[in-house]
């Protein structure tokens, strides 16, 4: 008689103990049931997923703007793009891009980069990679300002802020 008690207990044990581990499976169920439709996505068969879809490619967010050259793309901050003037000399061997500043009907030479052949007589600050896979060596030259006139300290800052970004275009060379 103890042996079927004691089996009977052991049963019950191992009942109660799968009827706790089942409802903890169906609570969990039922939570990810319970996802809203907008945050429900559906993934498509592996085979279809292969087939269709192009691999995602994530750009961070840009805080520069391209100056579009023969020999690739310089990068200058958006914040002063708006004030910025560029001029560009092209010869075979490089190009040279003037950098100014443009601010109430003034302009302010701020520095040059020459890709390619050094024009400028600047100092070398990296090299840049073309659209065409060639890496060419860049070169600024760096213009003093001299005496700002006829801005009010505002405006002044923006000008000599917009020089100081030449770290910037520096140190996105690519």
């Amino acid at each position: 008689m103890k042996k079927k008690i004691l089996l009977i207990a052991v049963i019950l044990v191992f009942a109660l103990l799968a009827a706790s581990l089942s409802s903890c499976g169906r609570q969990a169920t039922e939570r990810v049931d319970e996802t809203p439709a907008s945050q429900a996505t559906e993934m498509p068969a592996p085979a279809e997923a292969a087939e269709t879809e192009e691999p995602v490619v994530t750009e961070e967010p840009r805080d520069w703007e391209p100056v579009e050259t023969k020999f690739g793309d310089l990068r200058y901050p958006d914040q002063w793009f708006d004030s910025l003037e560029t001029e560009q000399t092209e010869t075979d061997d490089s190009v040279t891009v003037a950098f100014r500043a443009k601010v109430n009907e003034q302009s302010f030479d701020l520095f040059d980069v020459c890709i390619g052949e050094n024009t400028v007589e600047g100092e070398a600050v990296g090299m840049l990679t073309g659209p065409d896979g060639v890496q060419r060596e860049a070169f600024l030259r760096f213009h003093e300002l001299g005496e700002i006139t006829g801005l009010n300290e505002g405006e002044t800052n923006r000008v000599y802020a917009m020089q100081e970004a030449l770290n910037f275009v520096i140190d996105h060379l690519q």
